[in-house]
């Protein structure tokens, strides 16, 4: 399932920009794992759940969207975020249920996490290397002597923040759990203005405001 996520976000990637396919595909993920916790992990949200759940949903909508004009110019890639989702729908459920039996096995989370990311690391690089002629083989490999400690930092950022997700899932619903981790959208979004001086604006300060509500939301959910 997570190979699938790789060539579907190298797709979604391919065929629309980052800032239109990035938050369909992270923000309408949550939505979709709410949907279906209570047929498949017995884990029905509460209405004050719900609230936050969508407020998040919105939020990140608003705050990822930030030129909603332009969205339906790029079908293909509207089709491929849209897909995305359902496939990080179905490895969260796949993945909730995976560290939460390897909890109740007398194990760490982390014990899965590491599991996940030998056997998820090895069979796409492989993918990649082998659909490549001989020079674009020599590319790869000068590219990463290049790039290496970057993508080591990302790698690193990449396996700590699934770790406390999945961590995160052995201590409360599903649902909760995966709406708050789109809340990197924003972050993504601060980052940006920050960086890359982009313009925040209106529309992202509304959304910002809106996946606050949200976590709120969330937090009185749980007590």
């Amino acid at each position: 399932i997570h190979i699938g996520y790789y060539i579907a976000l190298a797709g979604a990637y391919k065929h629309g920009a980052l800032g239109l396919t990035y938050p369909i595909m992270r923000g309408f993920a949550p939505l979709l794992v709410a949907l279906g916790s209570s047929a498949v992990l017995a884990e029905a949200p509460t209405p004050l759940a719900w609230a936050g759940i969508l407020g998040i949903t919105l939020g990140v909508a608003l705050v990822g969207l930030a030129h909603p004009g332009e969205t339906l110019h790029h079908r293909k890639a509207l089709a491929v975020a849209f897909a995305n989702a359902l496939i990080i729908a179905v490895y969260t459920f796949v993945d909730g249920k995976g560290v939460r039996a390897t909890v109740a096995a007398g194990q760490s989370a982390a014990a899965y996490v590491m599991l996940l990311f030998v056997l998820d690391g090895l069979p796409y690089p492989a993918l990649v290397f082998f659909r490549r002629d001989a020079a674009g083989r020599r590319a790869i490999f000068e590219y990463a002597r290049r790039r290496w400690p970057l993508a080591a930092l990302g790698g690193a950022a990449s396996i700590g923040s699934y770790a406390i997700a999945l961590w995160a899932m052995t201590q409360a619903p599903v649902a909760s759990v995966a709406a708050l981790r789109e809340t990197s959208v924003l972050f993504a979004a601060l980052l940006g203005v920050w960086l890359l001086k982009e313009k925040f604006g209106l529309q992202r300060g509304l959304g910002t405001l809106v996946i606050v509500s949200g976590v709120m939301a969330l937090r009185l959910a749980r007590g």
